[in-house]
């Protein structure tokens, strides 16, 4: 199990890489670890945040972003 400051570089580190990059599919292995609706299509990553010793990814519309 990963320790607290690894979680959040983990984070920090997957921020700067991923974030703003479009997702066409996800493939879940433990159906608790995965939150919403299945992907009805691509979709962007808008954020990553840590809670505790988890990530959660915030997943949003391509076509609703502006720019």
């Amino acid at each position: 199990m990963p320790e607290l400051p690894e979680v959040e570089t983990i984070r920090r580190q997957l921020s700067e890489s991923v974030v703003g990059t479009v997702v066409t599919g996800v493939e879940v292995r433990r159906v608790n670890c995965y939150i919403g609706e299945p992907l009805k299509g691509p979709e962007i990553i808008e954020k990553i945040e840590r809670v505790g010793k988890y990530l959660y990814i915030y997943l949003g519309n391509v076509n609703n972003r502006c720019g």
